[in-house]
């Protein structure tokens, strides 16, 4: 996969890094071309949180990136997904957790009825709601994270993503 970005955490002190963790994320669309964000809110150690993401989460033992990719999607999103290409990798640290994240991205279409959120892990928490808008609106709510150090770090990973989705997506001959 092909390296996008490789970011540094500016936002908090260096204290070198204990653990690499992969994680998958994903544009999922959905029939009208509009793809998933969520919503998070909430405090913890990084402080208050109020910032868009994109669905996803971290490869658990024994899975494959596709399998964990899918297993998210159905966990945050309640639908299943279908992978239409891969975006690229975007490796991110977290300086305050000690924790490089290599976050691998794929574009997807959602292809299953609704069948309600499962969230599973302690950060689903945080998301309140689930938005789906179009490419532009996206890039407009993800520039505008600027107010708290944790959503400038999911920022600067969310933006180039958005913006190469949309560039695959135009490029693509397929229908949704």
């Amino acid at each position: 996969m092909r390296l996008i970005a490789d970011l540094k955490d500016e936002e908090y002190p260096y204290q070198g890094v204990k653990e690499t963790r992969d994680i998958v994320r994903a544009i999922v669309l959905d029939e009208e071309g509009r793809f998933a964000l969520h919503h998070l809110k909430g405090d913890d150690i990084f402080g208050h949180r109020d910032y868009y993401e994109t669905p996803g989460g971290g490869v658990e033992k024994g899975e494959n990136f596709f399998d964990a990719l899918k297993r998210e999607c159905y966990e945050e999103l309640g639908y299943q997904v279908e992978i239409i290409a891969e975006i690229g990798e975007v490796d991110d640290y977290y300086n305050l957790i000690q924790r490089r994240n290599r976050n691998h991205y794929y574009l997807c279409r959602r292809i299953a009825p609704f069948s309600g959120t499962h969230f599973a892990s302690k950060g689903d928490g945080y998301i309140q709601e689930t938005i789906w808008v179009s490419f532009e609106e996206g890039l407009a709510l993800v520039e505008a994270m600027k107010k708290e150090p944790l959503a400038r770090l999911v920022r600067a990973r969310e933006l180039p993503i958005i913006k190469e989705a949309e560039r695959i997506l135009k490029s693509l001959p397929i229908r949704l």
